[in-house]
């Protein structure tokens, strides 16, 4: 009986270590921002674009980012990082506006394209408003690197997500991440268990 209770706990440790972990993919992002009181009502964001997509979620890469304001404020972009252009435009030009984005100009990733890759983040994305802003909707698009090269062009080819941003917080792991931890867990908790059984059965 001993035996055979060793026998299962070694057999699941083995089917745990050699079964391939499989999360389905899903592209996803985090826009992280400080804020600065610049007074006279002008208020200055410095925000930092995360895509937070595992390399393993199919290596979707984010080429374009915008920001809803809840109405109509005075806006001065301050900077953008380099290979990225935006609206309005100018973006160093005083303007009036509810709606701004920011949009990668060379396709793929760094040396040679400016999109953001999976697991990496961007930062240099600055501007300030006649409006503290506070935590607003954004959205990212998002493209594959074996897409067309046209692929961007269309509705399509163009994964889409959502959110909010978030004020001086670390992104959340994706799920990918938090499965492979649990995994890793239980294959400890279970050697720990098989130590203890036969250090008892060593004992009888």
């Amino acid at each position: 009986m001993k035996m055979r209770l060793s026998k299962i706990l070694f057999s699941l440790i083995l089917v745990l270590l050699i079964t391939p972990v499989y999360v389905m993919a899903i592209p996803s992002a985090e826009f992280l921002y400080t804020e600065t009181d610049l007074g006279g009502g002008w208020w200055q964001y410095d925000y930092t674009l995360y895509n937070t997509t595992s390399l393993a979620d199919g290596s979707y890469n984010i080429f374009d980012v915008g920001l809803y304001f809840d109405d109509f404020y005075d806006f001065e972009g301050i900077s953008l990082p380099s290979g990225w252009d935006g609206t309005p435009a100018p973006w160093t030009d005083l303007s009036n506006t509810d709606f701004i984005n920011a949009y990668s100009l060379n396709l793929g990733v760094p040396p040679f394209g400016t999109d953001i890759q999976p697991d990496s983040s961007l930062s240099g994305f600055s501007f300030k408003i006649m409006h503290q802003a506070g935590d607003i909707t954004f959205d990212v698009l998002l493209t594959l690197p074996t897409d067309a090269p046209d692929c961007a062009d269309t509705d399509s080819c163009n994964p889409y997500q959502s959110g909010g941003t978030t004020r001086g917080i670390s992104p959340v792991p994706e799920p990918g991440t938090i499965l492979l931890v649990g995994v890793g867990l239980t294959l400890i908790l279970l050697l720990i268990m098989v130590g203890r059984l036969r250090f008892r059965w060593n004992k009888v």
